[in-house]
């Protein structure tokens, strides 16, 4: 499965965009050969809802993974330029939209959950996940691939209050350094909470102390009755951040969406 990072903390709010991979087929896919048009297209997908989560989805791939050597799924080469993008609705999963392009023997599969239209990943043909059966194409679309950018994650009440979850989450693990044996380790520390999509359920946070130390705890998300409960990941650490390069950290800090020292 081709998808996002690990430990992302990738909306484009009812357009958003993620994408997976997936697994194989033994079935051949043949068009139907007829275009099903607007109609076709599940009740929570439109064209234009899946051309933003897939041009989303190309960005968050040059945002993230810059230095791509899989040539199929590599669209630096493409930046200022068009691709034609089919899209497809496979017999054996009516209620997903598929594109594909003539860069690869992959599709980016589109998807509809809880309000939000995304690209859940790159599926091979290879992959047991692959749609079987007939498919018919909905339509053609022209994409222009830009400029690699900030992912569009988006912004709502419902993400401020996931934010302020993760908040109270942190304030608690400063709490609990401040009151550790290595309490004057952790005094100044910096927190970063990576910008994330609405859709997800793990937000990255980094904690970096002044000498260097980095650890990344994972909040995972859970909503009941409209309120979010949180509980820690299991995370990583960077011993000495200022002498260990890290993309990752570094693309994450820069993009965070909240950033503060621990009381």
């Amino acid at each position: 499965m081709i998808g996002k990072k690990m430990i992302t903390a990738l909306a484009v709010v009812l357009l958003l965009s993620g994408c997976s991979t997936t697994l194989k087929s033994n079935n051949p896919t043949h068009s139907v050969g007829m275009n099903a048009g607007h109609s076709e297209i599940s009740p929570n997908i439109s064209l234009d809802s899946a051309k933003k989560a897939f041009s989303e989805y190309i960005n968050y791939r040059l945002w993230w993974y810059p230095n791509e050597t899989d040539n199929q799924i590599n669209f630096e080469a493409y930046i200022g330029k068009e691709i034609e993008a089919e899209v497809r609705i496979y017999e054996s999963d009516p209620q997903s939209a598929y594109i594909h392009t003539t860069l690869g023997d992959w599709l980016a599969k589109i998807v509809y959950k809880d309000g939000f239209v995304y690209c859940d990943g790159f599926v091979r043909q290879e992959e047991n996940i692959y749609p079987q059966g007939d498919y018919k194409k909905v339509d053609t679309l022209n994409i222009i691939v830009e400029t690699p950018h900030k992912p569009n994650y988006g912004s709502s009440p419902r993400k401020n209050k996931m934010i302020q979850a993760v908040e109270k989450y942190v304030d608690f693990r400063c709490k609990d350094f401040a009151a550790g044996t290595d309490a004057d380790l952790w005094k100044g520390v910096k927190v970063y909470i990576a910008d994330f999509y609405e859709y997800e359920e793990v937000v990255s946070v980094w904690f970096v102390r002044q000498d260097g130390y980095a650890a990344n705890m994972p909040v995972q998300l859970t909503e009941k009755n409209n309120e979010f409960e949180t509980q820690g990941d299991k995370g990583t650490h960077i011993q000495d951040i200022k002498k260990e390069k890290d993309f990752n950290f570094q693309r994450e800090i820069d993009d965070a969406v909240k950033q503060f020292e621990c009381d």
